[in-house]
């Protein structure tokens, strides 16, 4: 009976201990209930906070999938097209290039080719030439008292009159070879390719008779009533001890000659081959 006795008080001692325990408990949550609940709020708030911007990240990743997908989807019916239409497209652009390569080497008054197309032209024939040994010509033409012609007439009608004459001027050419170009100012290059100093002379009496027959009017030219040329003819067979400017040197001279002479008329002269 004594042990049950001992027994009872020891787990009596326990309760009351677990009691005191608990009050202890109690009166600190009592005590600090106040900054839990605060950081219960601020660790919610926090949360929520996360998820939202958690969510926005969502909705952009998303978009820029979708964003990627349709230039993905672009970009193959691009590829598709290219693939498909390759050859129309590269045939355009072919004639783009050809008509800017046009243009750049086009006289914009005159409409015939120009400088830069005389010089890469003068150039190609002759290295053309120097392969097949086949003589070359070339023309250089001057239209007489031309300032006169501008200070008696007006530059319109100057311009007028240099567009007259580079049409005359190609319409005495013999083919598509023949090429007729502004040389510069009222000056104008001719250059004839396979053509001997025997063959350019008749074409030299063509131009001079297709300028008479325009008929224009310079009542200030000291050699003739109407707008007349005077014309310096070099010819060679082009050779790899020679070089294009040599021709164009010899053509100028023999213009100068032609002016020294009276104008409205021509000199020609062959450049010996020196090979």
């Amino acid at each position: 009976m004594a042990e049950e006795i001992e027994e009872l008080k020891l787990k009596i001692k326990q309760l009351e201990r677990h009691q005191a325990d608990l009050e202890m408990a109690l009166l600190v949550a009592i005590e600090h209930g106040d900054a839990v609940e605060n950081q219960l709020l601020d660790a919610n708030a926090l949360l929520k906070k996360e998820i939202r911007r958690r969510e926005y990240l969502e909705i952009f990743l998303k978009k820029v999938a979708r964003d990627r997908e349709k230039e993905k989807q672009d970009l193959q019916i691009i590829l598709d097209t290219l693939i498909e239409h390759g050859d129309a497209v590269d045939n355009q652009w072919r004639k783009e290039m050809a008509i800017v390569k046009l243009l750049a080497e086009t006289d914009g008054l005159t409409l015939i080719a120009n400088r830069r197309r005389f010089d890469s032209y003068l150039t190609e024939t002759w290295q053309q030439l120097c392969t097949d040994r086949l003589p070359l010509t070339l023309i250089l033409c001057d239209v007489d008292f031309f300032k006169l012609y501008n200070d008696e007439y007006g530059h319109p009608s100057g311009d007028a009159c240099l567009k007259r004459v580079a049409h005359a001027l190609s319409s005495a050419m013999r083919s598509e070879a023949d090429l007729v170009c502004r040389y510069g100012g009222e000056e104008f290059g001719i250059i004839l390719p396979n053509t001997s100093q025997s063959s350019a002379l008749p074409i030299a009496d063509r131009i001079k008779s297709v300028i008479e027959q325009l008929a224009i009017p310079h009542c200030r030219s000291k050699t003739s009533p109407f707008v007349s040329l005077s014309m310096g003819i070099a010819t060679t067979v082009p050779s790899p001890d020679m070089f294009p400017s040599e021709l164009v040197e010899a053509a100028d001279q023999m213009l100068y000659q032609a002016k020294q002479k009276g104008r409205n008329c021509y000199i020609s002269q062959e450049i010996p081959c020196l090979t």
